[in-house]
């Protein structure tokens, strides 16, 4: 799935709340407490649905610009990126990229039909997830 969207923050404050909840994640999984310029090629374990153990590797921070991730699980592999652009107009463009690969063909399968199936509801959820943080810059 790819989605972008043009949210009223500058750049710089979009992805520090997103690695905010990054290294709030790690804090909760790890004990270690990061700093922002240390993700780049940080891995970590997290359980995940209360039962399956997942490996996260982080696999781009650039700061202000790119965030990206996989996550690796027993059944496949997981890939999350944010391309973040700043606009002339002080706002930004952000991109979202998730996409999946499976260990079987038959979940791949099913991945692809619970997309077509609930794509739009993804979508949906994601639009207002971003929305929320452009609408919290102007609350501060």
């Amino acid at each position: 799935m790819k989605l972008t969207r043009t949210l009223d923050c500058p750049a710089s404050y979009f992805y520090t709340k997103v690695i905010d909840s990054v290294l709030y994640d790690i804090k909760q999984n790890t004990g270690e407490s990061l700093k922002p310029a240390a993700l780049q090629g940080y891995e970590y374990r997290k359980m995940v649905g209360g039962k399956m153990n997942a490996h996260i590797k982080i696999t781009k921070n650039v700061v202000n610009r790119e965030y990206a991730f996989e996550t690796e699980m027993t059944s496949g592999s997981y890939s999350v990126a944010y391309d973040i652009q700043e606009t002339q107009d002080g706002k930004v463009q952000v991109t979202y990229q998730e996409g999946s690969q499976f260990n079987s063909m038959m979940r791949d399968f099913n991945q692809k039909l619970m997309m077509l199936l609930l794509g739009h509801s993804r979508k949906k959820s994601l639009i207002k997830m971003l929305d929320q943080i452009a609408a919290s810059y102007h609350q501060a």
